[in-house]
């Protein structure tokens, strides 16, 4: 089976402590209301929300009515991150997002690299790949402070 990729997925900017405490409070707590997640400073942005959109893409949350849930992923990431810390978050986004598994393979190849070169290292080669896909500034700087949070680069 060929796996299509979306052209663009919304990376939220924001550190990968309010990343992992937003899906924490979910399982902690049950299903919660969008609006709770919002007054929780968990989520943020118009509708279902910015963190919660991205994580309904990538499979980790459900989304009914009002009503945001964990999935049977949602909850095993959970329960992997309590056991063995947060640095599962990058094993799961580098299997999960073929942008972010590309971004680290540009790093490792570059080495040190500006904003720019990284941007356009790692367009064309979603392009060789994936030819309708593009990661765009402000998704590259979300997934570099992701990278960043877990101490896997520095600026």
């Amino acid at each position: 089976m060929k796996m299509t990729l979306q052209r663009s997925i919304p990376f939220p900017r924001i550190g990968v402590d309010k990343l992992i405490g937003y899906l924490t409070y979910i399982k902690d707590n049950g299903p919660v209301e969008v609006g709770e997640l919002k007054e929780a400073g968990l989520d943020f942005g118009k509708g279902r929300g910015d963190i919660t959109r991205f994580f309904e893409k990538l499979g980790l949350v459900a989304v009914q009515g009002n009503l945001v849930s964990l999935t049977g992923e949602g909850e095993k990431l959970v329960d992997r991150v309590r056991e063995y810390g947060i640095r599962v978050l990058h094993e799961y986004l580098f299997n999960e997002l073929p942008q972010y598994r590309l971004l680290v393979s540009v790093l490792r190849e570059l080495g040190s690299a500006s904003e720019n070169e990284l941007l356009s290292n790692l367009n064309k080669r979603l392009a060789d790949e994936f030819p309708a896909a593009w990661v765009n500034r402000v998704a590259l700087r979300s997934m570099l402070g992701i990278l960043q949070d877990l101490g896997m680069v520095v600026k």
